[in-house]
């Protein structure tokens, strides 16, 4: 959640120098216009609660998000659409 308090002040430019594809950039605006923490916080909880279970397989140290509180981890796979 830090990162997403750090970006709703970060400007659209800064956002759109990190390389995110549209959908991540649009993500991530939209979790920078939520000004309150415990709701960004309810958000992502909520969103998190859509997906599938990550396969246990996945959950390593390379994927693991450090500096979490909970034990977050995270992986994806690109591709085009």
């Amino acid at each position: 959640l830090a990162s997403a308090s750090a970006l709703s002040m970060a400007d659209t430019s800064e956002i759109e120098a990190l390389g995110l594809t549209p959908e991540l950039e649009k993500m991530t605006k939209a979790f920078g216009s939520i000004p309150d923490e415990k709701l960004r916080y309810k958000q992502l909880l909520y969103m998190a609660n859509q997906l599938k279970p990550l396969d246990p397989k996945l959950m390593v140290s390379e994927n693991k998000v450090p500096g979490c509180l909970s034990t977050v981890y995270v992986d994806c796979t690109a591709r085009d659409n």
